[in-house]
């Protein structure tokens, strides 16, 4: 979902913090249509999944 990806350490401690300005808009909104789909109209995985890639492919067809 982020471009970017930047790690830090505190001691032991290790964060993965992504870069906000990386953000990719089309994998968000996919990743609110997903969402939208299990918990509010519960499709279910196999529906969810068939649906996000048709909008995906649709995405990448048309826009990219």
């Amino acid at each position: 979902m982020f471009a970017t990806v930047e790690t830090r350490a505190w001691g032991p401690l290790r964060l993965a913090l992504p870069d906000p300005a990386s953000v990719d808009v089309a994998a968000l909104a996919l990743s609110f249509v997903a969402a939208i789909a299990l918990f509010r109209f519960h499709l279910g995985i196999p529906r969810t999944l068939a649906l996000c890639a048709a909008l995906g492919a649709a995405w990448r067809l048309l826009v990219a």
